[in-house]
């Protein structure tokens, strides 16, 4: 009992460090916060006052992620700015101009396409945009009122490669709940097929202690019972379960009719429970028990007890029969 005690916890630990190494992974990716996208950092990089950006969407200038003075005098009314941006970045564009004077803000696709516009009367303005398709995007200020200095700072997140997308909420909750289905459906079966073996040694336990019991207070006069004899192949230490003998020693007999109410007790064929007034025959080698009927078909086809292999018969078969 405690050997079959102590393999069932063993097993069923197992079971439970393998539940966790198949779900911690998706709990972790299933309830952890994504982390928020980050912008450059933006360096003061102040230009010559002197360099004009162009006036077109052709000519604009070339820059890359920093901080900008540019200078819109009088006669200039447009400063085009480009740089190149991938697929699926983030634009963040600000624009700061000074006091008396008013700038309008763009941001244009590399197609030429116009897609976000700031024109309030703010001195300062932004745009955060991401983008679709990669390639040259534009920036254009154009003067709306006043002339003189502005400053800009250009910056924005670009994945050379994005990373994989995470597991929809679905799936993880699916994945979950398959991975505890599956531990509770493997620690039923385990517990199911070690609750047999002990309910077997037990049986076969209360048999020899009943045995032992009654055989001194059997009657005077009173034939032995078959049922009472022990079979000299019982293992040394007289545990519960018995050894079958060599097969040179075993002679062919033939089953023992079992009268005794063995309700509760398993039939070693059907593996099912025998109940009252039921046929039952024992094995004579081994003393185990079976419906009548059961054993017989199985003698018919294979001679022999199905769990010690001892050589039987049925009755008034043939002896001479294969």
């Amino acid at each position: 009992m405690n050997s079959q005690n102590r393999k069932m916890k063993s097993i069923i630990y197992l079971l439970f460090l393998f539940f966790l190494a198949l779900t911690l992974p998706l709990l972790t990716n299933a309830f952890s916060l994504p982390l928020e996208k980050s912008k450059a950092p933006i360096y003061p990089n102040d230009g010559p006052l002197s360099d004009d950006a162009g006036d077109t969407f052709e000519t604009a200038m070339s820059i890359e992620q920093g901080g900008y003075t540019g200078r819109m005098p009088v006669g200039d009314n447009d400063d085009y700015f480009m740089f190149f941006v991938q697929s699926g970045a983030t634009i963040y564009f600000t624009l700061v101009s000074g006091m008396g004077r008013t700038l309008d803000l763009y941001l244009y696709h590399p197609s030429t396409i116009e897609i976000v516009a700031r024109t309030d009367s703010a001195n300062k303005k932004t745009i955060e945009y991401e983008t679709l398709s990669e390639g040259y995007w534009r920036i254009r200020i154009a003067k709306s009122s006043g002339s003189g200095v502005y400053a800009f700072s250009l910056s924005f997140t670009d994945f050379e490669e994005p990373p994989n997308p995470p597991l929809s909420t679905e799936l993880v909750y699916f994945l979950i709940i398959g991975s505890i289905a599956i531990f509770l459906l493997a620690s039923f079966f385990v517990f199911r097929y070690l609750k047999k073996n002990v309910k077997l040694s037990i049986q076969f336990g209360k048999k020899e202690k009943s045995e032992k019991d009654e055989g001194g207070e059997r009657e005077e006069g009173a034939e032995p019972k078959s049922t009472k004899e022990k079979p000299e192949h019982y293992s040394p230490d007289n545990s519960l379960r018995p050894i079958p003998p060599e097969r040179s020693v075993i002679e062919e007999k033939e089953p023992v009719e079992f009268t005794e109410n063995l309700e509760g007790h398993m039939c070693m064929i059907c593996m099912d429970f025998l109940r009252k007034n039921e046929e039952v025959v024992q094995c004579p080698h081994c003393l185990v028990v079976f419906h009548k009927d059961h054993l017989e078909g199985w003698i018919a086809n294979h001679h022999n007890c199905p769990v010690c292999k001892g050589k039987l018969k049925n009755k008034n078969s043939n002896s001479n029969e294969p």
